[in-house]
Parts: C-alpha cells; structure tokens; sequence
C-alpha cells in the first residue's frame, strides 16, 4: 500500500508562502496604524485650531473701534532665540462680554472698582529657542496671549508731605491708582498712563506704576530672560514677567495681519511689517515712527476721522482693518504631520458698552 505524503520542497514552498503571506499582512497592518496615527494626529490638529480660532474670535470680534490696532515684529535675543529671529505680534484693545445680566453697563465689572470694560490684548508668537532647535530640529514656535488687568492697578507709597504754613513735616501715606488707558491715537505709546510721566516724578522716584504696555509685556522686551539695560522699568531689581502665558507650542509659523477698509492689507511675520495697496503692490514705510518694517499702528476712530487724511494719504477710516486674519502652521512631533490653518475674523464692536469711551 502507497503512503501519500509531502516531500521537502513541498514543506519548504508552503513554508515560504506562509512567511511571504504573514510578511505582506504585517506590512499592511504597520501602514493602517501609521495611516490611523496620522489620521488621529489631523483631528488633534483640527481641535486645536478649533480652539486658537473661538479665542480668536472673542477678543477680535469685541475689539473697539475707538482705540488703536497694534502689529509688532521685535527682534529677539540673538543668544537665545538666534540672529534675526522675530516674534509678531497683535495687540488691541476689547471689551469683554457681559457675563453677568444683572449689571447695568452692559458689560463686566470687578465689584465696582473698575467700571470701565476695556481691556487691551495681546496675541503673541515666538519662534523655538536656539537650545530647542539643538535638541531637535524640527522644533516649532510657540503661541501666547495675555490680557491687561481687568481691576485698578494701585501702589501706596509713604511721603513726607510739608505743611506750607508751618513748615512741619510730617509721613503722609498715598495710594496712586491706575487702570488701563485707551489710547486712539497711533502716535500714543501703551506706556503713557506710567506714572514716571507726571510732572514732578524725578523728585519721588519710588512712585512707579507700570504703564499698560510693560503691565501686559513686561519688562523683559528682548526675551531673553534677564533684566537688561533699560529694562528694569520700575527699578525694583525684579524683571517682571508681564501677563502673557503659553497656549500652543507647536505652532511652526504664524502671520498675523489685516485688510483695511482702503483695500490696503498689511502682514506681520518672521521677515517683519510688510504691507501691500490695493492693486497688491508693495508700500514700503516712510519716516513715521508709527509705521516702520517691525512696526504698523492705526488709529481708533471717532467723529472726524472719516475725512481727515493723515495716513499715506488715506483717511483714518480707510487705514482702520476691516478684517484680521491669522495664518497658523500645527505640527505633531510623533507623526511629523504639519497642517496650515487660516482664519479671517472681522472686528465688529461698533458701539462699546465701556464707560468713558
């Protein structure tokens, strides 16, 4: 009787169609998680965006008209964040939403101190730092947003007050108070309501309050972590931080700019200020200290600015953005995913519910 049996190249042919089989199924399931990683990566991408975009949205979309409209591009510490790097920079004034229906200004108020509703805000991105960069170098930047503080800024000081009749000297206490100054003019620097500017502070040099500027930047203006010359604005010894705190560190790139109501768009980036007519031309900036290749200020409005001509020869009215807009790059470290994101957001707060505007 004939046994039916497999020979060796029989065994060895199966056994290789198997290896080769088991190798193209493994193949395929690394290239579905890779493809499934990558997918998951888009979608925290997404979200992210989602979120930079609401928050966005509620300071642009409550940005007063009244006041001025801030882009910067500062030069960094070259130590620190390498030669020529930039950050950019948008800062403005909002006011914030009613939270609470049952105050009567229509807006928001910390226990009557401070009733006027405007605050200025600031968005800010930083590329990586050289230390990141020489740990990987696909690092990206990161994204940081503050607001000026919603209560009065106030400081008490002890001085020796004289009485003009007697001549007695005697200690007076004083508390100085100081809240957040809108400022329409473009010619206007944030820093004006320091109080260092009142007539008389070079003979009391310990009464320093902090204008709004250094309040919501602080004082570190090179970022580089050190108090340097001329930095130490309250001359305390201290480097104060400022208001700003990181929300996203993983933005590759970031462009902040806006297309005003003349047509005319403006573009704050890494290179700098560049701004374009409405034919897309380029404008290059003259000798106005309010408009120069790291800096691009405009004016709030009010009555007269629809016909007066002081911008490049546009009306006020024509050089006030119509629409903000962000141009964001997101990156996933684990899959090497990067994703553009763009947001237009148009600065609609006509009529202020804010006191004193």
């Amino acid at each position: 009787m004939r046994h039916s049996a497999f020979t060796l190249i029989e065994l060895l042919v199966s056994i290789t169609l198997a290896v080769i089989l088991a190798g193209l199924a493994w193949t395929g399931l690394i290239q579905l998680k890779r493809s499934s990683e990558r997918a998951q990566a888009a979608a925290d991408l997404a979200l992210e965006a989602g979120m930079l975009y609401r928050r966005f949205d509620e300071d642009v979309a409550r940005t007063l008209q009244q006041s001025q409209m801030r882009l910067e591009t500062p030069i960094l510490d070259a130590a620190v964040y390498g030669a020529g790097t930039r950050a950019v920079r948008l800062i403005a004034m909002c006011e914030l939403y009613n939270r609470s229906p049952t105050q009567g200004t229509g807006g928001w108020q910390n226990g009557g101190e401070y009733t006027n509703t405007a605050m200025w805000y600031c968005w800010e991105w930083r590329p990586p730092t050289v230390a990141e960069l020489a740990a990987d170098a696909q690092a990206p930047g990161s994204l940081w947003y503050g607001r000026s503080s919603s209560s009065s800024r106030d400081k008490q000081v002890t001085v020796n007050a004289v009485d003009v009749l007697t001549g007695a000297v005697a200690p007076l206490a004083v508390t100085f108070k100081q809240v957040a100054q809108t400022w329409r003019s473009r010619k206007a620097e944030l820093d004006f309501n320091d109080l260092r500017l009142v007539d008389g502070a070079s003979f009391a040099p310990s009464i320093r309050l902090l204008g709004d500027r250094t309040e919501l930047l602080g004082e570190d203006l090179d970022l580089d972590g050190v108090i340097d010359a001329g930095e130490d604005l309250d001359a305390n010894g201290v480097l104060r931080t400022g208001r700003l705190l990181p929300v996203c560190r993983r933005v590759v790139s970031c462009t902040i700019g806006w297309a005003d109501y003349g047509g005319w768009t403006t573009t704050a980036s890494s290179a700098g200020i560049a701004v374009a007519n409405a034919t897309g031309a380029a404008v290059p900036p003259g000798s106005d200290p309010w408009w120069t290749s790291s800096l691009r200020v405009v004016d709030g409005l009010y009555r007269d600015a629809r016909t007066e001509h002081t911008d490049g020869g546009r009306t006020i009215l024509q050089a006030r953005p119509g629409v903000i807009r962000f141009e964001l790059v997101l990156s996933d470290r684990r899959s090497g995913l990067l994703r553009p994101f763009r947001f237009a957001i148009a600065p609609d707060l006509g009529a202020p519910a804010a006191t004193g505007l």
